[in-house]
């Protein structure tokens, strides 16, 4: 018998099915981890170059690993599956696409989860959550345009609510507002704090059993019930409270954000600029600061104290830490969300996550085995459909299998503009070196006629230069439109034309402002003719003079209240254009903003975020491989009825947009060049980060796309950016399928939302495990096939009877070269007179087959039957052989030597008696293989030709960092046997990765290796030196002799002597007896040497310099010593390449190339 008593104390003990179980502190330290992981794969803490993003995310999981650890009898379960997880994490991690980073981190974290149980196993499973569904956000923003224009109107609110708090200006975007770390914290708030009801749900129905046996519990519980069991506004105390925290701890963040400026202010500023007599300069204030804290006075004078030293070192730590933090402000502010989120994360999971749970460590609930089984198949269902929605995704926002070509499409180059048509071209003055020689458009249509196109250059937009035109480029228009030019260019659009237009930053036009305002573009048009003249008296003066006319400058801007000024014109740029380019923008969406979109890290590296898209797919930013340097962004408007959002093709994450000052002429940017701290910084009120710099709207049947920026299209930028530049041309002209149409990006967003859904209804590691793998899978496999297909390959062939021009660099192989083309180890010295002589010039970013060599070759040959008296003459039977009858001069059959009247008597075997026999005799030889033909009277010498064509001409290698695999060496000794060029700059140090490739063709850096010979009775083994000279003897590792830097002749023009300078130069030998020593160390060291391989030709200097910037041109234009020696020799060497390869004539120095620039050839009878 049971009293009342014994029945009240039952009561008051909580049920196995009420007991609250907590997580350990450990398995939420794991869980938290495993967020901070996902937030720093997704580059959500700020910024941070790859390779340190890259380690962090292993760091971070390592701690899962050490913190998660399972006790010793599920070790081995536990470490199997998280080995399996980071092997396949690895190559996820090492990608360049950040969702399928952060994808990776959700498999490590769903193994870990395995090796869990109760409430460790689940909330490391709602952190393995959280990360994927970061990495659906991240999918969806990267690759959804209205996804990312959602993304940012959100992120503009955060920062109008922070505004309103702190009253400081915060406009900024998704990136900056952390929308990445509420999606996370949403999901963890909603799991840890969700109202508990044990294993309900839509796949776990309990059994009239359960449901009584809890009815029954509550009744004799006197109100101690479960919390499924109390009030509705109970149970939801705890997610409201969660859902607080987390929008408390974000004001926090958004808040410090908006103060960045003035916490910035508030750290040491960087130290002056060191001096021969100040090697160490401290920073401003550090002398005051040290008075004040040893003296309690900062202007202290007098002796020293004897804890000053002690003082000044505690100091110059903490300005040395300030200044650190100062180069973090705004761009690592992010690290504080971080931070933030962590701990309301960690303190969620740990008293927050509790559960219900049974002996076993589970929630259970009895159920019938019927319930179980229609609950594992609605669970398979579940989890099959996440795996195929995640498979399917990207097939739907990223894949493009179209392959577009500009074969014989018209593309229409407006000639006017702020711009030239220049290319390099050789001079004997300053003015044509350096910098300000290259020109700015000149090579454009040479590289569109490279891929097929047929530029037009149009000076007016006629109706006859329109018809038929596939795309048109308007670049920097800055002259008013005349009457019918913008109304032909919008009718060309709705006609289904496509419309490229390149603005650049702070650009005001006074006469469009006059329309808007007329007083302030007639006060400003009046202040600027007045500031023109200063501008060119300023150039070249003195000191005082330049004061004077800084003065002079303040004078006339004095009446002009700056802000005002501001104001007006933002007011203005709401109601109408004020530039030529946003005049023809007018009827788009998309305006150019009056600012310069300035970067964080110069030339944006690792700073964009390229949505996905077929003109992006596959390129990388860890060079500006964009071409974007300092342009304005764009604005991208809520768009007119009827119509589809503009969609950004390219943003950057870590800069921002510097507001135009019109006040500051010529340049109208935000800091004036002459003042003071005039260094480029943020301000409060700027836009930051996600800038657009590039986007498209569809607009009629046609399409347009704008740049802020014109850089990447100049001669000298497009060098390394044209792999973009040529997609972007290709998509205009013939655009094919793409993700960014509306039908696509609105299937995406409910694919996204679907399997989000699938993911929170599954509830199981496994399922996110598989859904990860397929959707990283597919999302790299989607955007390596549309990589491949968006690849256009330049043709250097220009045309019948033209030389091959196309000249491609290495950049492949880590050369020894800096990727900023002008600094000391750059090499647009070399781009430069390689264009002076009249070659397209390119970075070659992937060394493959298909982008040095075709399919097939042309022979240049016409062959007919052997008439019956020639095989009489010859004595060969009737029907054999074929007789050459004409022979192409520059083609195939002629370099290989075969002149008309020869007989070829077979073609690789095969005997040929006609010429239809012939002609299927030589396309039946396999690609990439030789052609042999057997010559009567030279049998014993077959005749090979290379049946492959060289698409460039030369290709230039410049001490490689990372060494050739057997393809790309045999890529590039059949690029040369077909008639290829190939240069290699590499002295002995840093020759390792070269030296397989050039001992293939022959050539030996520093000279043959030392030997070992047993010289008999003489005394053992001694070694020897084969080479360019007698042994060192007292060498013993036989290292070659340094040559260092000197000149060396290679021209004898009978009076004078044409020389070349090295700057650190090495022995070379070449085995082949019939080389071409082009110059020698005295008196006969060869370092610079020519050899014919094949139909090609092979060049090595033994210089890593010598085609760099120091030892040819100087950004400047000056010239070395007075001379341009080396611009010569390279303009002699090319030509003799041409000439060896039957494409050009010979060109040799002239005596006055050989003297100082500035000094006169002496008169016939001064000279000694």
């Amino acid at each position: 018998m049971i009293g009342p008593a014994d029945q009240r104390a039952r009561a008051a003990e909580p049920s196995p099915g009420d007991l609250q179980v907590f997580p350990s502190s450990a398995a939420a330290t794991a869980a938290v981890a495993g967020l901070v992981a996902g937030w720093i794969a997704a580059g959500s803490v700020g910024l941070l170059g790859h390779a340190w993003r890259r380690g962090l995310v292993w760091v971070a999981l390592g701690c899962v690993l050490l913190a998660a650890l399972p006790r010793r009898d599920r070790r081995g379960r536990f470490l199997l599956a998280v080995l399996l997880a980071a092997a396949a994490a690895l190559p996820g991690i090492a990608s360049e696409l950040r969702p399928i980073n952060v994808l990776s981190v959700v498999l490590v974290l769903a193994a870990v989860a395995q090796g869990q149980e109760g409430a460790s196993h689940r909330i490391l499973r709602w952190s393995a959550e959280a990360v994927a569904l970061l990495a659906l956000y991240r999918v969806a923003v990267t690759s959804i345009p209205l996804a990312w224009l959602a993304a940012d109107a959100v992120g503009t609110a955060l920062g109008r609510a922070a505004e309103t708090l702190t009253r400081q200006p915060l406009w900024i975007g998704a990136t900056f507002a952390g929308l990445d770390f509420l999606v996370v914290m949403a999901h963890v708030a909603l799991r840890a704090a969700a109202p508990s009801r044990p294993r309900e749900g839509i796949f776990h129905h309990p059994s009239p059993v359960a449901q009584d046996e809890r009815a029954r519990q509550s009744s004799v519980n006197l109100g101690v019930g479960s919390p499924a069991d109390r009030p509705a506004g109970r149970r939801w105390r705890r997610p409201a409270l969660a859902i607080m925290a987390v929008v408390l701890g974000h004001m926090i963040y958004l808040n410090a954000l908006s103060w960045s400026p003035l916490i910035r202010d508030q750290m040491p500023a960087a130290s002056p600029p060191a001096t021969p007599w100040n090697p160490y300069p401290h920073p401003p204030g550090f002398e005051a600061a040290v008075k004040r804290w040893t003296y309690g006075d900062p202007d202290h004078e007098g002796g020293t104290a004897w804890h000053e030293p002690l003082v000044r070192l505690v100091l110059k730590g903490l300005f040395a830490a300030g200044q650190s933090l100062r180069g973090w402000i705004p761009w690592n502010m992010p690290l504080l969300a971080a931070i933030l989120h962590a701990a309301i994360a960690w303190a969620l999971f740990r008293w927050m996550a509790g559960r219900p749970e049974g002996p076993s460590g589970h929630a259970s609930t009895p159920s019938p085995s019927g319930s179980s089984r229609r609950r594992g198949w609605a669970m398979a269902a579940s989890a099959a459909l996440a795996v195929v929605l995640a498979a399917a995704l990207p097939c739907v926002v990223a894949l493009s299998l179209h392959r577009p070509s500009l074969e014989g499409k018209k593309i229409v180059l407006f000639e006017e503009g702020f711009l030239n048509w220049e290319k390099p071209r050789y001079g004997n003055t300053s003015v044509s070196y350096g910098q300000y020689s290259i020109g700015m458009y000149g090579m454009l249509p040479i590289f569109l006629r490279s891929l097929g196109a047929e530029p037009v250059l149009s000076p007016d937009l006629s109706e006859s230069d329109l018809d038929g035109a596939d795309v048109v480029v308007l670049i920097f228009p800055d002259k008013p439109w005349k009457p019918g030019q913008v109304d032909r260019l919008r009718r060309f659009v709705d006609r289904g034309g496509a419309l490229l237009v390149l603005g650049e930053h702070t650009i005001l036009d006074a006469e469009l402002l006059k329309l808007q305002d007329e007083a302030l573009g007639t006060q400003l048009a009046l202040l600027y003719e007045k500031l023109k003249p200063l501008t060119f008296q300023r150039a070249g003066a003195k000191r005082e003079a330049i004061e004077a006319l800084q003065r002079q400058e303040r004078a006339w801007k004095q009446p002009f209240d700056e802000r005002e000024v501001a104001e007006r014109l933002a007011k203005a740029a709401s109601a109408g254009p004020l530039n030529r380019f946003n005049e023809v923008l007018e009827h788009s969406d998309v305006q150019v903003r009056f600012d310069s979109a300035t970067f964080a890290v110069g030339g944006w590296l690792q700073s964009y975020q390229a949505l996905t898209h077929p003109t992006s797919a596959g390129i990388g930013d860890a060079r500006n491989a964009f071409g974007v340097v300092i342009g304005a962004s764009l604005d991208l408007r809520w768009p007119r009825a009827g119509r589809w959002p503009p969609s950004p093709l390219l943003t950057a994450l870590w800069g921002w947009g510097d507001p135009g000052n019109a006040l500051n002429y010529p340049s109208l940017m935000a800091k004036s060049d002459d003042a003071p701290g005039s260094d480029p910084r943020y301000d409060p009120g700027e836009r930051l980060g996600d800038l657009v710099l590039a986007a498209e709207q569809r607009i009629g049947k046609g399409r347009v796309v704008v740049f802020g920026d014109t850089s990447g299209f100049t001669n000298g930028v497009n060098i390394g950016a044209h792999v973009y530049t040529s997609r972007i041309f290709a998509y205009l002209a013939d655009p094919g399928s793409s993700p960014h149409e509306p039908a696509r990006q609105a299937a995406g967003l409910l694919m996204i939302l679907a399997l989000a859904a699938a993911w929170w209804l599954a509830r199981t590691e496994w399922t996110l495990a598989l859904a990860a793998v397929a959707l990283g899978a597919s999302l790299a496999t989607c955007t390596a096939l549309t990589h491949r297909a968006w690849e256009l390959l330049p043709d250097g062939r220009a045309g019948p009877g033209k030389a091959n021009n196309l000249a491609y660099i290495d950049e492949a192989h880590l050369g020894h070269f800096s990727s900023e083309s002008w600094r000391e180890d750059g090499l647009m010295g070399l781009c430069l007179n390689l264009m002076r002589n009249d070659y397209l010039v390119l970075m070659l970013p992937e060394l493959k087959r298909d982008r040095l060599l075709a399919d097939g070759v042309d022979l240049g040959i016409r062959v007919e039957s052997v008439p019956a008296e020639a095989a009489r003459q010859m004595k060969i039977e009737p029907g054999q052989g074929v007789m050459i009858g004409e022979v192409e001069p520059g083609k195939a059959a002629d370099a290989a030597g075969l002149k008309p009247r020869s007989i070829i008597l077979a073609v690789n075997g095969q005997p040929v008696a006609s010429s239809d026999a012939f002609r299927l005799a030589v396309e039946a030889v396999p690609p990439y293989e030789n052609i042999v033909f057997r010559v009567l009277g030279r049998e014993a010498f077959p005749v090979v030709i290379a049946n492959r064509t060289p698409l460039a001409r030369l290709l230039v290698s410049v001490a490689p960092g990372r060494e050739f695999t057997a393809d790309e060496r045999k890529t590039i000794r059949d690029f040369v046997s077909a008639g290829g060029v190939f240069v290699s700059t590499v002295g002995y140090e840093e020759g390792g990765p070269s030296q397989r490739l050039l001992e293939e063709f022959g050539f030996y850096v520093g000279g043959r290796r030392w030997k070992w010979v047993d010289r008999g009775e003489r005394g053992g083994l001694v070694h020897y030196k084969a080479g360019y000279g007698a042994a060192n003897w007292d060498d013993a590792f036989g290292e070659p002799k340094p040559l260092g830097h000197f000149k060396s002749p290679y021209f004898n023009g009978g009076d004078y002597l044409a020389y070349v300078r090295f700057h650190a130069a090495w022995p070379i030998e070449c085995e082949d007896p019939q080389q071409l020593v082009i110059s020698f160390y005295p008196p006969d060291v060869p370092v610079v040497s020519l050899r014919r391989y094949d139909q090609g030709l092979v060049v090595v200097v033994g210089d890593t310099a010598f085609a760099q910037n120091r030892n040819l041109e100087n950004r400047d234009g000056s010239p070395f010593e007075g001379m341009r020696e080396n611009a010569v020799f390279w303009r002699w060497l090319l030509a003799m390449l041409r000439d060896g390869m039957g494409e050009g004539e010979r060109w040799f120095p002239q005596k006055s190339d050989t003297l100082p620039e500035g000094r006169p050839e002496a008169p016939p009878d001064k000279r000694p």
